[in-house]
């Protein structure tokens, strides 16, 4: 759930038609959630960016975004593109 300074960057970017890739400080990668629970990378994100402000389709409609700051990698939904996160695999 996203608190409402997020939603409003949410909102932001979408008047802007154009998803941020990195943060700033830091160039950490972002990440986008899709409605049906998709992970979409940014240029893929960009590049149906129409799509993905669809609330009626589910695998494109964009609810959130987050950075990937540790864990296994996770990979976009619709490119495939290997995201790795920040800091590495948990270690045991």
């Amino acid at each position: 759930m996203l608190n409402i300074d997020e939603l409003r960057i949410l909102q932001k970017m979408r008047s802007t038609k154009h998803y941020i890739e990195f943060t700033f400080p830091g160039m950490y990668s972002v990440l986008y959630n899709t409605q049906d629970g998709g992970i979409l990378c940014a240029q893929c994100a960009n590049a149906h960016f129409d799509q993905t402000c669809d609330e009626d389709d589910p695998q494109w409609y964009i609810i959130g975004y987050f950075i990937h700051w540790e864990g296994a990698s996770v990979y976009c939904d619709h490119c495939g593109e290997e995201c790795k996160s920040e800091y590495g695999e948990i270690e045991d």
